[in-house]
């Protein structure tokens, strides 16, 4: 959570499935990562995923993101 939260990773706390996805190969556990890994932040999501990231991480509903939180149309 802490960095999917950052304002230059998502600026939303609730998009880390996002990145665990993207890194499934080297983190066995979302809640635990360690000093040196290199992960992937992916910029080439749906909104659809971003919606479903949120649900998966347990935001409560709507699950549209914040006017401030990443948005897939600025990376495209």
């Amino acid at each position: 959570r802490i960095i999917a939260g950052r304002k230059e990773i998502y600026n939303d706390p609730y998009q880390w499935p996002l990145i665990y996805k993207a890194n499934r190969d080297q983190i066995r556990d979302p809640h635990m990562l360690f000093v040196g890994q290199q992960l992937v932040i992916p910029r080439t999501v749906t909104i659809e995923e971003v919606r479903e990231a949120r649900r998966q991480a347990g935001a409560q509903a709507p699950y549209d993101p914040p006017p401030e939180a990443f948005h897939p149309s600025e990376y495209r």
